[in-house]
């Protein structure tokens, strides 16, 4: 994250300036070449120089410090079970509040293969999808039957809209920036694949909004949705059925461009896709076990 990188630089320059100080004193206080009172009169403006940036650093990394510890703290916030966003979203959309719940699994689990914030990402999963709580009824995972609505062009702007729904949500609830942008870009600028095909008849081609993910998290948490929607619509507990589902997943979205500009590896893509079959193995194993 850029306060680690920031915190790394801070100690690097205070070690610089004590290397240097530190060499230059044992310089003047060994040579001839100086007389007692110029070396004295120099560690004396070395060590003022030296207070006053120790001062100004300090008072830098408390700023620092604050920002990191603000930010930490309104994660945890988010992170919380008994957050009152989640806790409506549980009631008013079961389905997308259990889907989400898999989905920070899967997000936190892929992101600490890659050394990233698993906090961020399981936030990112709980909060992907709270736009829907504006519609609820119109999303299959809330109701047993089909998708309420008749009118298909109409249905995709409500579903697509959700994105936008979410953002706002975020901004009201004072989200975290970094969560924020996880819920914006977590469709990228993708098409809904069951929709499609009868849009496309009515001349009609609706995308999501964008931008595609950005960054590392944010790539990971669109395989996370994507994966985790289309396992759970297959209904298989088969472990070979659901790593090959997996893996045509991650391969489409591949293909798509979605995930370009996030700076994923193939190494990376990898590591993810081993998290993903560990995790969603063992999600419904254990829910076949509790049936």
């Amino acid at each position: 994250m850029n306060e680690q990188k920031v915190l790394r630089q801070f100690f690097a320059y205070i070690f610089f300036v004590v290397f240097i100080v530190f060499f230059v004193s044992i310089f003047v206080i060994k040579s001839e070449v100086f007389s007692f009172k110029i070396t004295v009169l120099y560690i004396l403006i070395a060590s003022v120089i030296c207070s006053l940036i120790v001062v100004f650093l300090t008072s830098f990394f408390n700023d620092i410090t604050k920002i990191v510890s603000a930010k930490i703290s309104s994660v945890a916030r988010l992170e919380n079970p008994n957050n009152p966003l989640l806790q409506k979203l549980s009631k008013e959309a079961p389905g997308t509040f259990s889907h989400s719940m898999a989905v920070a699994e899967l997000a936190k689990a892929a992101g600490e293969t890659l050394g990233l914030d698993p906090s961020l990402l399981r936030v990112g999963g709980y909060y992907h999808d709270i736009g829907k709580l504006r519609t609820p009824r119109i999303y299959i995972e809330n109701h047993s039957g089909t998708a309420v609505s008749t009118d298909k062009i109409q249905l995709a702007k409500s579903i697509i809209d959700h994105v936008r729904i979410g953002v706002k949500t975020a901004r009201e609830h004072n989200f975290p920036n970094e969560v924020t942008d996880l819920i914006a870009q977590h469709h990228g600028t993708s098409t809904i694949d069951s929709l499609k095909a009868e849009l496309l008849k009515q001349g009609v081609d609706l995308q999501y909004p964008g931008p595609k993910p950005l960054s590392k998290e944010a790539a990971i948490l669109m395989l996370s949705d994507c994966v985790e929607a289309s396992v759970r619509s297959k209904r298989h507990s088969k472990t070979e059925i659901l790593e090959k589902e997996i893996e045509n997943q991650i391969i489409k979205i591949i293909k798509s461009g979605q995930i370009d500009l996030s700076n994923l590896s193939s190494e990376d893509i990898k590591k993810i896709k081993k998290s993903f079959i560990k995790t969603i193995t063992g999600l419904y194993h254990k829910r076949k076990h509790l049936k």
